[in-house]
């Protein structure tokens, strides 16, 4: 499948899944992570509920009973480009909503995070292929995002579905998933 009939067909898919299937998602990711002690600084999208996006905030919360010493960032979307900065996400976290209505860190409030700081990045997307490609929204943000990060920041997707066989139109700047962690199973790719 193409991109755009990607984005299309799983737009309608998420809008229709079952908030069951994110308790689902949101506890295996909760004990796969919990479980490995070298990530200390995980980067998350802040869910948009209106999208019916994985519960981050949900995650977030296990975590923190498994993990009280693991430290959250959220992006930023920087007005007038297509590029993304981090900053602290926590409880005390002053958070607006940008003019797509998502919501993310205030940055006159919220303490800056340098990007390669960043052990784990929690990856939107709307589909993905059995070779790690994602489909997202469509803006490059995360692409050019994870190409700023470390080689062995670990690159997490979080999907509702399982993945489709081929992602045909993948571009050269798309950067791969390492894992991508749905209801029921976990993918892996690489590491």
């Amino acid at each position: 499948m193409k991109k755009k009939e990607t984005r299309e067909l799983f737009l309608k898919k998420r809008a229709a899944a079952e908030p069951a299937d994110k308790d689902r998602i949101a506890a295996q990711l909760g004990e796969i992570l919990s479980e490995n002690p070298k990530i200390n600084l995980l980067h998350s999208f802040i869910a948009d509920p209106e999208r019916n996006e994985v519960d981050t905030l949900f995650i977030r919360q296990i975590l923190q009973e498994k993990r009280p010493m693991l430290q959250w960032a959220a992006p930023r979307m920087i007005p007038g480009t297509r590029r993304m900065e981090n900053y602290v996400w926590n409880d005390e976290t002053t958070l607006l909503y940008n003019r797509w209505g998502i919501e993310e860190p205030n940055p006159e409030t919220s303490q800056f995070i340098k990007v390669q700081s960043i052990d784990a990045v929690l990856v939107p997307l709307l589909a993905f292929d059995r070779q790690g490609h994602r489909v997202g929204y469509g803006g490059g943000y995360y692409d050019r995002f994870l190409t700023q990060c470390r080689p062995d920041t670990l690159k997490i997707g979080l999907s509702y579905f399982d993945p489709i066989n081929e992602i045909e139109d993948v571009d050269d700047w798309d950067v791969k998933l390492d894992i991508c962690v749905t209801p029921d199973l976990m993918y892996r790719w690489g590491r």
